[in-house]
Order: C-alpha cells, then structure tokens, then sequence
C-alpha cells in the first residue's frame, strides 16, 4: 500500500480519506495534486463587485487556500474570465488581491 494505506487482513489496501485505488495511488473525489489536497473552496469575495477603474483591494475567503496553489506557491485572483492577477496569502482561509483595470474594447 502506497501514501500511508495499511494492508488489511484480506489483503486489500485500507486508504486515508484523501486517496483510493487497490494500491491507495489515486487521489479520492474532492482531492487533487501529488499529496492529494483539499480542492479549494471559496465562501465569499468581497466587496462582491467593484468599479472597472481597478485598485480594489478584494477578500476572498474560503477554505483550503494554505494547501494549494498548484504546488508553486503562486496564487491568483481571475476577474470576469478576463484578466488574472497575483494574489496574496494573508490567513489559511484568506486571500487578497487587488482588481485589474477592465479595458473596453470599441470604446471612444
């Protein structure tokens, strides 16, 4: 048994919560990654929405933010699907980041 399974008495792998398969070597539903982490869930964001002029200081709270970021130590913020943007780690449950100008395309 791999990734911290014990071998039970018929033989078959017994997994932590976070990892499945015969040999404990797949990551169970909700985990993710080389260590099988937690996916990362966000509560709230606030403020929820904000001017387009950028500079807005955004909370995102949530849970799981200390044990990812796509195992770079990186974290992002993406707005509207149209720009991403550092993010800093400021609690385990508590992400900020600060908004993006929006350009609009055709305007003038």
């Amino acid at each position: 048994c791999q990734n911290g399974g014990t071998c039970n008495s018929e033989a078959k792998c017994d997994c932590p919560s976070n990892f499945e398969g015969d040999t404990c070597n797949e990551c169970a539903e909700g985990f993710f990654g080389l260590a099988c982490q937690p996916f990362p869930y966000i509560i709230s964001t606030i403020p929820s929405d904000a001017i387009d002029v950028g500079g807005v200081i955004v909370k995102v709270s949530g849970y799981n933010f200390g044990q990812v970021a796509n195992d770079t130590g990186i974290y992002r913020c993406q707005f509207g699907g149209i720009e991403q943007v550092d993010a800093t780690l400021t609690e385990d449950n508590e992400l900020t980041c600060i908004s993006p100008v929006v350009q609009l395309s055709g305007a003038g």
